[in-house]
């Protein structure tokens, strides 16, 4: 690797969790192959990305060509975007501003991708962070947004707000669980439990 090194939160997170995976992917530049899991955090939470951006077929396109074969796991959890979807469509209607999606921060010494900057009548924006996990507390100790913050103001943001929007993976009678087809549950039958 020659000249500067470029950081950014997932790359210092990457390293901290494990350097061998750090050089692998940045260093190495050995991309990683996801499993065939459909529930794959990084693959929903971009397919979500897409539909609060582009709308529900654009969503279910992008989620389904992420796999070569598509099973029943698929189409539980594209059952499951179609259901969260409005529900994060609502939210960002309670936003007032104009809607910067996927922000690209490309300075000498740091890249990353803000999700969603508002950019409000005052002059003003806030950032948001979308988090397809139920690990809320792991978010609130981290300092992407913090980050995020100090890069943007560096190219003339005035930053007013930071705010992660988790979103669920599972959600089952109030509480987070994952949900799992019964022992004699038929599949409409289960398919009807997760809506």
């Amino acid at each position: 690797m020659t000249g500067q090194v470029q950081y950014s939160h997932s790359r210092v997170s990457s390293y901290n969790k494990c350097p061998r995976q750090f050089e692998y992917r940045y260093v190495d530049e050995i991309q990683p192959v996801h499993g065939p899991d459909a529930d794959h955090d990084g693959i929903v939470g971009n397919a979500l990305h897409t539909g609060a951006e582009h709308g529900e077929k654009r969503m279910l396109e992008w989620y389904y060509q992420q796999f070569p074969i598509i099973d029943d796991h698929h189409v539980n959890e594209s059952i499951k975007l179609l259901i969260l979807l409005p529900k994060l469509q609502e939210f960002l209607q309670t936003l007032e501003g104009e809607f910067i999606h996927e922000y690209l921060i490309d300075q000498p010494g740091f890249k990353g991708f803000v999700d969603l900057i508002v950019r409000k009548d005052d002059g003003t924006v806030d950032l948001y962070d979308f988090k397809y996990s139920n690990n809320v507390h792991s978010y609130l100790e981290s300092e992407q947004l913090h980050l995020y913050k100090y890069y943007l103001e560096q190219e003339g943001f005035k930053v007013d707000r930071l705010a992660f929007v988790f979103i669920p993976k599972y959600r089952t009678m109030g509480k987070f669980a994952k949900i799992r087809l019964k022992k004699k549950e038929t599949l409409q039958e289960f398919r009807r439990r997760i809506v």
